[in-house]
């Protein structure tokens, strides 16, 4: 009984690796640890030296990402404003272009002029005697006042200058307009040429009478 119970417990000692193995290969899931505290410590170092400097790249790695943003950004906010300047440009070039440049002296005198009346020409009233050749509508009995009223006019304002008034010159120019109204009333009366000539003949003699 003894010799039995003797070989049992020898069998299990042989089985049984001891503390040392357990240390080295791990218990009982398998893995590696230390197998002296020395060692220990030193792995716990090196755990914590590799954990700072996974921290320091990461923080580096960030930093390095937020200057690339930063700097994108920069970029764009300059590229953006430059392509508001341009376009700003081009519509003021273009703004530009549709305003048309201010007249010269010589453009604005040409068109003072187009608005008056064409000068008589001396056969049409002599600058000397003050003599008014009518044309043939303003012949008509209906316009005897206006030509007497004018014709007397002239007369005086050529042979005696210092006799012109300005009461007579505004005589002159009412008997004009209402010259000019009786012409248009009858218009159907006259061909649209006599009635043309007739209408720029008076409009000339009140331009004229404007010139003393």
């Amino acid at each position: 009984m003894r010799s039995a119970t003797f070989f049992l417990l020898a069998a299990i000692l042989v089985a049984y690796p001891g503390p040392s193995s357990y240390a080295q290969y791990g218990w009982p899931y398998g893995g590696y640890y230390a197998s002296t505290a020395g060692e220990g410590y030193a792995m716990g170092m090196a755990s914590m030296v590799r954990s700072a400097g996974m921290a320091t790249l990461m923080t580096s790695e960030a930093a390095v990402n937020a200057q690339q943003a930063g700097s994108m950004y920069i970029d764009n906010t300059v590229k953006a404003t430059q392509a508001y300047i341009d376009r700003q440009a081009m519509l003021g070039s273009y703004q530009a272009s549709l305003r048309k440049p201010p007249p010269t002296a010589e453009q604005l005198y040409r068109m003072s002029q187009m608005g008056l009346p064409k000068a008589l020409s001396a056969k049409q009233l002599d600058p000397v005697t003050g003599a008014i050749s009518w044309p043939v509508v303003l012949r008509d009995e209906p316009f005897d006042s206006y030509r007497e009223t004018a014709q007397k006019f002239f007369h005086e304002a050529v042979a005696n200058p210092q006799s012109f008034t300005y009461d007579a010159y505004n005589q002159v120019q009412q008997a004009g307009s209402e010259c000019l109204a009786l012409l248009k009333s009858r218009i159907k009366d006259y061909r649209p040429n006599d009635f043309i000539e007739a209408k720029k003949f008076v409009e000339g003699l009140n331009y004229a009478a404007q010139q003393l």
